[in-house]
């Protein structure tokens, strides 16, 4: 082979490369026009289909023409260029395709022709060595060089680009515009016949559906294209044979509708208008099954005690939450299953027998439920009735404390009453009082609270509980502090009891220094108030004197500017009676505060008594009545009328500040005796301090620091007691300094002793011993201040009969001379009415009788004077004295009027009248004091008070051994002992009936807040259950309910309902001048009181009165010796 054959093979493999690439590029370019040919054809005949809408025949042509259109398109533009590529069907054109080459590459140009055509071209004329050598150098040109670069084939993408656009051009305008898919349907499915679809089509609604027989059906009818402007609904049950037809026209919504109520049997039913017709629809009408019957019982939880509810074909419940509620129902048919749906909680499977079914569950919140049932066909009823459950929670328990109300301190006796009220919706299960120690000066704090379980009737809703707690076994000291509050549980046994808490209260020992430094406040602030209205009281005195003699003036109605004055007048009386009433209240709590810690003498409590009713007189019944009748007589404007008010008004007024002023000096007497009553106290405490401590260091160990730190802080409260102790006996001799009938010697000799006892020295050196641990000489000086303090215990008690003594000697020596006088008087005046008798009206006599009869006036005006004074010492002086001898002082200037006017038989009516009244004053001062020989004018609620505190004892005692039986069980050794129980309870009945009569008796029942009669009664169904047995919580509180009433009884004797209207008896008071005072302090003095007392000795009164005289003539002859 030659080098231009070689270099020839290689050109022309390079050329036909390039016509290869053409072919195929011409061959795709091919395609991608048949693409655009067809979906454009194909759009053509869809278009065409669209608008005439042809046979089967036609659209076959269509297609026909298309698939020829396309397979002569292919043919030419597919198959031929690639055929090309095949030298059996067509010749290689080398030279064209050099030039094309050679204008691609302009290195080349014509040199790759002009080789081809030397070698094409060969003759004599060309050399073979120049074309070997053109040859050559055109190969070595186009080494390198890829000859199909010269076909472009970026052009296909441009085509394929236009025919997808056409395609999807195509595609889009026969899915957009409507009826183009369903011509391209139609060419697709060219073979077959298309029928024209109508005008409008019907879309019925429900269209087949099963219905409930009587349920109603609401046929909607749509109509989509033309709409016709009416349709008729043809219907048919099955008993019909022909179609019924129905006109209707559309609503505004263009809805053709119609309703047909209550079906009872199937139908068919069809739309149909212009001779079109819609499907043919059935209404299938089944009997479902139904609920005919239904029954729903609530149980409420058995704690609560409410009743079982009965619903019938009511679902909706409403109970409390734990309930049990049971549903029982009848079915229209026989069921297969039955079943409760609830909203929250699981739901519950009913028990199914034929057409029965039932079950219960429980309800423990709120929710809803329906009730589902299926018959044995499967069918289950339609649209069940949706019901409600509402639970009702179990409220807390409530629980308010009644009394106390606030923190109070403990008195003597360590028991405190607590009355507590609680509630609740369904009733208890426990009370419990927790407390614990939370402050002390010696024992250790406690953190945690003990418990007491308090008996009381679990089964009522709303109570109150009585408890009286012994706080004796917690061996309390002074200024210890025990909180406590008390807790009540509810009886909710479904979630649990829940409880409620007082507030946390606490209750205190008091020391003596703070009760006594309280009651001496008291009293210093009672003084001064009571001082303030007597001086207010006189400045109203003038006021009403100033206002009275305005009124004299000749007009016959008060002005308003008087009118104004009298209303100020008596507002300011008012303020004074409010303020009175102030004191007293504040009296009579000091003097139960002092009852309750036992720092009263008897003979004290019964003169705080006696001022207690004392002030009661204050405001009485005349002048509340003055008030009345002065307000009436303003309302008139009556000038006259109001002045006659206004004098008795005034009247009152005077009394009342002459009660008041009484009321003073009584008082400080009183605080004298109190202070007495203090002193014993503080001596008899100090006594037992100093014991208290000698027993401790004699069991202590003084080499242990604690243990002699302790003593000695003891030791040091009792040098602080030692002075206050002589502290208040400067005070009592103060005191004492302001009269002259106080046994002030006696103090002195007391306080003298007191001082040379050298008591805080004492004291002080064995705390000091106490410290260097010199057990022996400090347990001698506390010896010596026991003994100190026995020796100034009897000093003291020995002063306080003595006081007792003088005083209520001196009272019965001035009442006897009162006495005296009386009954003298009253001789005179039976005299004079005897002279008085017998005297005819023209007598000479009248005159001197006249005289007479004021000389017997004058001198019962001098015995109102030595009653007066004697009324400012005593509560013996009582109102009634005061009245009769004011009606006889009445008696007698009525006397002297009727004998001025020579009046016999009446001067002699008035002279008896006189005569009485006076025999009755000296049978009330008899009376006064016989009384006060057999014990004071208040033994009476002395008594009634010591029987109330033995009873309370007897009945605290009793409680408590019927406490220990109930928590014990009950043997037959036990039920035995319950009767003995019965009985103890039967006595103490039998005395509170003798007390309760008595008091009603002396019309002392009005002071008792407690009503005896109601304790009675408790206490009788108490015995009742004893005797039957029954020993239960509600036995216990009644008990304890009957201790707390006798506590508060015995305390309501001193006490006064400040509150309320008071009633009393107005007393009578008199402007007299008081008799000289009896001075024991000289010779002078006792020698007359001697006098007196032989005299009365003589007179013979009582073995009891005369010992009393006796020891009191002995006492002073004793001072005498001693002076």
């Amino acid at each position: 082979m030659s080098i231009e054959k070689t270099y020839k093979d290689e050109i022309e493999i390079k050329l036909r490369s390039v016509i290869r690439k053409r072919n195929i590029v011409n061959a795709l370019k091919g395609l991608a026009i048949t693409i655009i040919i067809a979906g454009l054809l194909f759009f053509l005949f869809d278009f065409v289909e669209f608008a005439g809408r042809f046979n089967s025949d036609v659209r076959t042509i269509f297609v026909i023409i298309f698939l020829a259109f396309i397979v002569i398109s292919a043919l030419l533009l597919i198959v031929i260029p690639l055929f090309k590529n095949f030298p059996l069907f067509t010749k290689i054109n080398y030279p064209e395709t050099a030039t094309a080459v050679g204008n691609h590459f302009p290195h080349l140009k014509d040199d790759l022709k002009n080789a081809l055509q030397l070698i094409e071209d060969k003759n004599s004329y060309t050399s073979e060595e120049l074309t070997e050598n053109a040859f050559k150098v055109v190969y070595e040109k186009t080494k390198g060089t890829r000859f199909d670069e010269v076909v472009d084939s970026s052009i296909l993408k441009k085509f394929f680009l236009n025919a997808l656009a056409v395609t999807i051009f195509v595609i889009i305008l026969i899915l957009a515009i409507p009826g183009f898919n369903s011509s391209a349907f139609r060419l697709a499915n060219f073979s077959k016949e298309f029928i024209e679809p109508p005008k409008f089509t019907f879309l019925v609604e429900p269209g087949n559906k099963t219905l409930t027989k009587g349920e109603d059906v609401f046929i909607k009818i749509r109509v989509a294209g033309d709409k016709p402007s009416q349709i008729k609904l043809e219907t048919k049950s099955e008993e019909q044979t022909d179609f019924e037809s129905i006109k209707l026209t559309a609503d505004s919504l263009g809805f053709f509708s119609h309703k047909i109520s209550t079906v009872k049997n199937s139908f068919e039913y069809f739309a149909s208008a212009q001779k079109i017709e819609s499907d043919i629809f059935k209404i299938e009408i089944i009997n479902r099954p139904i609920i005919s019957e239904f029954k729903v019982e609530v149980s409420p939880p058995a704690y609560s005690r409410l009743p079982k509810i009965v619903q019938r074909d009511n679902g909706n419940i409403s109970t409390l939450k734990g309930s049990r509620v049971s549903i029982a129902l009848d079915a229209s048919k026989q069921l297969d299953s039955a079943k409760i749906i609830f909203n929250q909680s699981k739901d519950v499977d009913l028990s199914v027998a034929q057409n029965k079914a039932s079950s219960n569950f429980g309800v423990f919140q709120d929710d809803k439920y329906f009730i589902s049932i299926m018959d044995n066909e499967g069918i289950k009823n339609e649209f069940p009735i949706e019901y409600s459950i509402s639970v009702d929670e179990d409220e807390f328990p409530t629980i308010d404390m009644i009394a106390p109300d606030n923190d109070v301190k403990l008195a003597d006796d360590d028991r405190l009453s607590l009355i507590t009220k609680i509630t609740d919706d369904y009733g208890f299960s426990k009370l419990v009082l927790n407390y614990r120690l939370s402050a002390s000066r010696y024992e250790s704090v406690q953190t945690k609270f003990s418990k007491i379980q308090i008996a009381f009737n679990k089964k009522g809703l709303e109570e109150e509980v009585y408890y009286v707690w012994d706080l004796a076994e917690m061996y309390l000291g002074t200024d210890d502090v025990v909180s406590y509050y008390l807790e009540i549980f509810d009886n909710d046994i479904v979630s649990g009891p829940k409880s409620t808490k007082t507030d946390i209260y606490t209750v205190r020992v008091p020391s003596l220094d703070e009760i006594f430094a309280e009651a001496e406040n008291t009293q210093k602030t009672s003084e001064m108030e009571l001082l303030e209205a007597l001086e207010e009281a006189q400045k109203l005195n003038e006021e009403l004197e100033n206002i009275k003699n305005e009124l004299k003036r000749d007009s016959k109605e008060i002005t308003y500017e008087e009118k104004e004055k009298i209303e100020d007048a008596l507002e300011k009386f008012k303020e004074l009676e409010s303020k009175v009433e102030d004191v007293q209240e504040n009296l009579a709590k000091m003097q139960n505060d002092l009852q309750d810690n036992n720092l009263l003498s008897e003979e004290t409590l019964e003169k705080y008594m006696e001022l207690q009713e004392l002030m009661d007189e204050l405001s009485n019944e005349s002048m509340l009545d003055a008030f009345k009748k002065m307000q009436e007589m303003m309302e008139k404007l009556s000038r006259q009328e109001t002045q006659q008010a206004l004098d008795n008004l005034e009247m009152n007024e005077d009394a009342f500040k002459k009660s008041l002023e009484r009321t003073i000096n009584l008082l400080k007497r009183l605080q004298i005796e109190q202070k007495v009553d203090e002193l014993n106290k503080r001596t008899e405490d100090l006594a037992e301090s100093i014991e208290e401590n000698l027993e401790k260091t004699e069991n202590s160990d003084l080499s242990d620091e604690q243990q002699r730190d302790e003593l000695s802080k003891r030791q040091d409260e009792v040098s602080d007691k030692m002075d206050q102790l002589q502290k208040e006996m400067e005070k009592l001799q103060e005191k004492m300094s302001e009269f002259d009938d106080m046994p002030k010697d006696q103090l002195d000799k007391m306080m003298e002793e007191f001082n040379k006892q050298e008591n805080q020295q004492l004291s002080e050196q064995a705390k000091q011993q106490l410290q260097q641990q010199q057990k022996n000489q400090a347990q001698q000086n506390m010896q010596q201040m026991s003994q100190n303090m026995q020796n100034m215990k009897e000093m003291m008690e020995q002063m306080q009969n003595a006081m007792q003594v003088m005083n209520q000697m001196q009272v019965m020596n001035d009442m006897m001379k009162i006495l005296d006088n009386l009954l003298t008087l009253s001789k005179e005046q039976e005299k004079l009415k005897s002279e008085t008798n017998d005297l005819s009206p023209s007598s000479p006599q009248f005159n001197e009788s006249a005289q007479q009869q004021d000389e017997l006036r004058r001198n019962l005006n001098k015995i109102l004077q030595q009653m007066s004074a004697l009324s400012q010492k005593t509560f013996a002086i009582t109102p009634e004295m005061g009245k009769a001898m004011g009606k006889a002082q009445a008696e007698m200037s009525e006397s002297i009027s009727a004998m001025q006017g020579r009046n016999g038989a009446l001067a002699f009516q008035k002279q008896n009248g006189a005569m009485k009244a006076l025999n009755e004053a000296a049978a009330l001062t008899q009376g006064a004091m016989n009384q006060m020989m057999q014990g004071g004018q208040g033994s009476g609620m002395m008594s009634m008070m010591q029987q109330l505190q033995q009873m309370s004892q007897q009945q605290m005692g009793l409680n408590q051994l019927t406490k220990m039986m109930q928590e014990g069980g009950m043997s037959q050794e036990q039920m035995a002992q319950m009767q003995r129980l019965a009985q103890e309870q039967q006595l103490i009945q039998k005395s509170l009936e003798q007390l309760n009569k008595e008091s009603r008796e002396s019309g002392q029942s009005k002071k008792l807040t407690s009503n005896l009669e109601k304790i009675l009664e408790e206490m009788q169904e108490v015995i009742t259950g004893m005797k039957t047995q029954k020993i239960d919580d509600d036995l216990i509180q009644a008990q304890e309910r009957i201790l707390s009433k006798l506590l508060d009884a015995q305390r309501s004797i001193n006490e006064r309902d400040f509150k309320k209207k008071r009633e009393s008896t107005a007393g009578t008071n008199f402007n007299l001048d008081s008799p000289p005072e009896l001075l024991l302090s000289t010779e002078e003095g006792r020698e007359k009181l001697r006098d007196e007392l032989l005299k009365a000795i003589r007179e013979g009164y009582s073995k009891d009165y005369e010992e009393l005289i006796r020891k009191y003539f002995e006492l002073l002859q004793k001072e005498q010796v001693n002076n």
